[in-house]
């Protein structure tokens, strides 16, 4: 017994069964839906310039300031699918819109599987656009699409003004909002961590050894560091594996450079 505690083995196998571990609570918590929403990006199409210039914005037969647009990103990241029967009726998948803007269009400008058919419905009084399948399809894992909403306004609208909302059976909490550059922000950290940890891990494996091996607390203090190792590496891991669907990487990889 104490020749194995004495040994990197233990360590070793600790950090195996960590992995597995992780890997089945992953697998049981991704049976259910998972449904999540971000916001790509926002942004002015058209300007119009100081007053007494010639040039003038019209939508319509209205004249507006300026016409800006938004992207909604929305995916089932789960493995059980979102079916339309799972979707209220009274209470459909919309995008809620900032009262102080004046809602011009929307549209859906992808779709994860041209099998899925969606239908928006801009409600212009209330400022919500409203989304649904209209045939006897599902968003699968990984499923979803992007709709662009064009509006205009008097002054600057902030992104948390936005949300996404709607009654999915199953999903008490609702949809859940995801920022790709935090996603970023956290790769970013957990990999100076792990560098950090590797660097402690590989000096004291090499350097300080022996005399460890001759001191009771080196045992623990090994084994605490080779913890912290498997515990960040999980973290990368699970970062990984829960990362955003390949078919929006395109869309949002300029903001998470």
């Amino acid at each position: 017994m104490l020749s194995l505690l004495n040994s990197w083995d233990l360590g070793t196998i600790f950090g195996v069964l960590g992995i597995i571990i992780t890997i089945i609570l992953f697998q049981i918590s991704q049976r259910k839906m998972a449904p999540y929403y971000f916001i790509i990006d926002f942004f002015t199409l058209a300007q119009s310039s100081r007053e007494g210039s010639p040039l003038k914005i019209f939508w319509g037969d209205s004249e507006v300031e300026n016409v800006n647009k938004i992207q909604f990103a929305f995916y089932n990241s789960g493995k059980k699918p979102i079916k339309r029967s799972n979707v209220s009726c009274d209470i459909p998948l919309s995008i809620k819109c900032p009262e102080s803007i004046n809602l011009l269009a929307s549209y859906v400008s992808k779709v994860s599987r041209k099998e899925i058919q969606l239908d928006n419905k801009d409600d212009v009084k209330n400022n919500v656009v409203e989304l649904r399948i209209i045939n006897d399809e599902a968003f699968e894992q990984k499923d979803g699409f992007i709709v662009d909403i064009l509006y205009t306004a008097k002054s600057e609208i902030v992104e948390k003004e936005w949300r996404m909302d709607g009654r999915i059976f199953g999903i008490p909490k609702g949809i859940k909002r995801k920022n790709p550059k935090n996603i970023n922000k956290i790769d970013h950290i957990i990999i100076f961590i792990f560098s950090v940890l590797l660097t402690i891990f590989i000096y004291i494996f090499y350097n300080l050894r022996e005399n460890y091996d001759k001191i009771a607390v080196g045992i623990y203090i090994k084994y605490f560091v080779y913890a912290l190792l498997f515990g960040v590496i999980l973290g990368v891991v699970r970062l990984f594996v829960n990362n955003i669907p390949m078919w929006l990487k395109q869309q949002y990889w300029r903001l998470i450079k």
